[in-house]
């Protein structure tokens, strides 16, 4: 087999004090990339300048491109999205970082396995989250491997971090949608899952998130929320062929405890508690992830209660000082 030759798209946008370190996770891997792409999304820090740095240093590597005007996340990798020309294409974000050796590990997995670059397949990995506390949490995918990865991606399990896409797959997911909000990703995601015929897992960590400093930390509650639900009404649309009755239980759960999240009580009690019956008889659902939901559903719950209870006592309050001052 020809040298497999692997793109990182990098995605970046005022990040100038955590980009370094996302591209010298990169360059110090013992099989370096074919091509890395970098697309600033006309940041106003210093990024523009932290690229161009590394761009003198590597010009046979690195590929700068600045946008003209703010585009938006998803827009970004949009745009990017048709231009790597390597076997194997993998997204980084500009405060995110690889552990050493993921190019390295992705060729074995590839030279044992006698993949033909060519097919549809995606190699995945465990992945980890660092917090500003210093916290490290790592995500374990591989209890997924002999699943169906649909039915995983449905109830919001599977991470690794958009990496070791086969360069025609990758070509061949949909845009991820501008209109949908922060969530809109969970259909990028299920995408690749679907259009995906082949899956090598790897039990190593090698992309790392830094949770608490991205869009999710600066997005505000509601309109995330707001996101979800329009985003479970595409899901519902677009693979109302692939969703079983389990997958749709599930959704309708989420979606109902959006909704009263934002104050609007969709569903009754003894509703709710049939759908967590149901999800607890769910071989997809871990044991964490349930405690997880009936921890949500309470919280909720609760949250949507004392809301209602508090604007009844406004309301009843604002009734008795007009009736009081018109006495």
């Amino acid at each position: 087999m020809t040298e497999i030759k692997h793109s990182v798209i990098v995605i970046t946008y005022n990040q100038e004090d955590l980009l370094p370190a996302a591209l010298n996770s990169l360059f110090s891997q013992p099989v370096l990339p074919y091509e890395i792409i970098i697309g600033d999304d006309c940041s106003t820090d210093g990024t523009w300048d932290v690229i161009q740095t590394f761009y003198k240093q590597y010009p046979q590597i690195i590929k700068p491109i600045r946008h003209s005007h703010n585009l938006g996340i998803f827009q970004n990798i949009n745009t990017l999205k048709p231009l790597p020309t390597g076997d194997i294409v993998s997204i980084l974000a500009g405060d995110d970082f690889y552990e050493p050796g993921i190019f390295e590990t992705f060729n074995e997995i590839i030279l044992k396995n006698q993949i033909d670059l060519n097919n549809d397949f995606i190699i995945i990995s465990n992945t980890a989250s660092i917090y500003p506390n210093g916290k490290r949490t790592i995500y374990d995918n591989t209890p997924y491997k002999d699943l169906d990865l649909f039915k995983v991606k449905i109830r919001y399990g599977l991470d690794f971090r958009e990496t070791g896409f086969s360069a025609h797959l990758f070509k061949s997911l949909d845009d991820i949608p501008l209109n949908l909000g922060y969530h809109a990703d969970w259909l990028f995601a299920i995408d690749q899952i679907v259009k995906a015929k082949q899956f090598y897992f790897i039990n190593k960590v090698f992309p790392v998130y830094r949770s608490g400093i991205g869009v999710a930390t600066k997005t505000k509650y509601q309109i995330m929320q707001q996101s979800r639900i329009d985003v479970i009404n595409q899901i519902k649309e677009k693979y109302k062929t692939l969703l079983a009755t389990d997958d749709l239980t599930f959704l309708e759960f989420e979606q109902n405890i959006c909704q009263l999240s934002l104050g609007k009580k969709a569903v009754s009690m003894l509703k709710f508690i049939s759908l967590l019956k149901k999800l607890g008889e769910d071989t997809y659902i871990t044991k964490q992830q349930y405690n997880e939901l009936k921890r949500t559903f309470l919280l909720t719950y609760r949250n949507y209660l004392l809301e209602k209870l508090h604007l009844y006592t406004t309301l009843k309050k604002i009734k008795n000082l007009i009736k009081h001052s018109k006495a």
